[in-house]
């Protein structure tokens, strides 16, 4: 949230402190200490719906210094969610507890579930919307919920470096762990260390993104040199194919003999 001085810079006379129309020109004057200067207004103006409907308009961290009764406005706190992502610590317990008005918030300020309760942070229709907007907030997430392949899914496909919230579990999925790092390299950081260090998944995920050849082991980079990431990914596990087809082949005939 942005920061904001707490010394009074400004002398309000008291007979201006309740006047909305010489506070908006004030602070239209002078938007960079908006939060200073309704900090230092009167208690009734704090209180006024349509004063502090247009101040959150340009500053939603103002919900700071709403009024009680205005803290627990669902209008007032939406506007002020709307304008700033992590302002719903203002809001009263009573709304941010509200399923239903949580809900709503979270498909246009999905990083409003940092202040939310963790009983609504095991809601997997919150979750879901919020995901949605940003893969990033599955970090509120519930452990059980962070475990949930649809949600995760949904989280890396906005951002593939998500799948670090992921449960270990799901890191270890090789389809979902792919699916992140076709979205970021970075993902492969984020990897179960099975993954991270088996040679054929490796290769896979330098097939569908070559920006990972940084996380890659020497001796294999070297293998792969300038070559086209696919093709030659392509090239060798027809390889390993045949490898593996003319070792059973060999088995097979081994057995022959042995029964013969």
């Amino acid at each position: 949230m942005k920061q904001h001085t707490k010394y009074k810079k400004y002398f309000i006379k008291e007979e201006l402190k309740n006047d909305s129309k010489f506070i908006l020109q004030l602070i239209k004057d002078d938007r960079e200490n908006l939060l200073e200067i309704v900090e230092n207004i009167d208690y009734e103006l704090k209180s006024d719906k349509k004063f502090m409907l247009k101040v959150l308009k340009q500053d939603g961290a103002a919900l700071e210094y709403a009024s009680k009764e205005l803290r627990d406005d669902p209008d007032i706190v939406t506007q002020a969610c709307k304008d700033k992502c992590h302002v719903l610590d203002f809001a009263s317990e009573r709304l941010k507890s509200n399923r239903e008005f949580i809900l709503k918030i979270v498909k246009f300020s999905p990083f409003q579930l940092a202040f939310v309760p963790a009983i609504l942070r095991c809601d997997r229709d919150i979750i879901k919307e919020a995901v949605k907007v940003s893969g990033y907030t599955l970090q509120f997430a519930s452990d059980n919920l962070k475990d949930n392949s649809e949600i995760v899914k949904l989280a890396i496909s906005k951002d593939g470096k998500s799948l670090c919230f992921a449960s270990d579990r799901l890191k270890d999925d090789e389809e979902l762990v792919l699916m992140a790092i076709n979205k970021d390299q970075l993902a492969f950081q984020h990897a179960s260390n099975r993954l991270k260090h088996d040679n054929n998944f490796q290769i896979k995920a330098y097939s569908i993104n070559k920006n990972i050849v940084e996380y890659l082991p020497e001796a294999l980079k070297e293998k792969i040199g300038d070559k086209d990431p696919q093709k030659w990914a392509e090239s060798y596990f027809a390889k390993k194919e045949l490898e593996s087809e003319l070792i059973t082949s060999l088995k097979d005939e081994k057995t022959k003999k042995i029964k013969i």
